[in-house]
């Protein structure tokens, strides 16, 4: 499938003014590689793209630092039931693959250490309600663990941020909107000017 670049709704964006004007993806992206952008809450309806644009993020800056993706399945959600150990040290392991106790695990534990990187959590829906406290409370708990290497995005859908999400002040609050019949013509002349030049080439 081809992928289009997004313009954000700014709900808060550095230096602007609240619900200002979009943000394209490239100066979101640029803002986290440059280091401005500590904490970012990211919210659309189902099937918008979040994913998606955490995909092209990680593909954008992969070269310059690592994007780590934090996915809530059941095994995280039973961890934050349980209430005990480090259930999102656990589950950021479980998601890329890597066994307890193994050479892999320590070099991990180094670089989130030394190293500049994003953590992406996809995503709070995922999380059952009766959890989601416990579970916010160990994301921020990891967050603070990690105050100058970690940035922070948590995607979330609108229903998710009705209520104060207890992480702290965010820098950057950001959404995909719904696609309207403006929208929608933009993105497909963008794709039929994209088309045209692959065709020429």
């Amino acid at each position: 499938k081809r992928y289009l670049p997004q313009e954000l709704a700014a709900h808060r964006w550095p230096g602007a003014d609240n619900d200002g004007p979009p943000i394209p993806e490239k100066e979101f992206f640029a803002a986290l590689d440059g280091g401005k952008l500590r904490r970012t809450l990211l919210v659309a309806g189902a099937g918008l793209g979040k994913t998606r644009l955490a995909d092209a993020l990680d593909a954008e800056l992969c070269a310059s630092m690592p994007t780590l993706r934090l996915a809530v399945d059941a095994a995280l959600v039973a961890g934050v039931r349980q209430d005990a150990g480090d259930p999102v040290q656990d589950g950021l392991e479980r998601s890329l693959g890597i066994a307890n106790g193994t050479p892999r695990q320590a070099d991990l534990r180094r670089l989130v250490a030394k190293a500049r990187w994003i953590l992406v959590v996809d995503s709070l829906h995922d999380v059952p309600l009766a959890d989601r406290p416990t579970f916010l409370r160990h994301i921020k708990g990891f967050m603070d663990r990690y105050p100058k290497m970690l940035q922070t995005i948590v995607l979330a859908r609108p229903e998710d941020v009705r209520a104060d999400l207890g992480l702290g002040d965010f820098d950057a609050v950001l959404s995909i909107p719904q696609l309207d019949c403006g929208r929608t013509e933009a993105m497909l002349r963008a794709a039929t000017r994209t088309q045209d030049r692959e065709q020429r080439l």
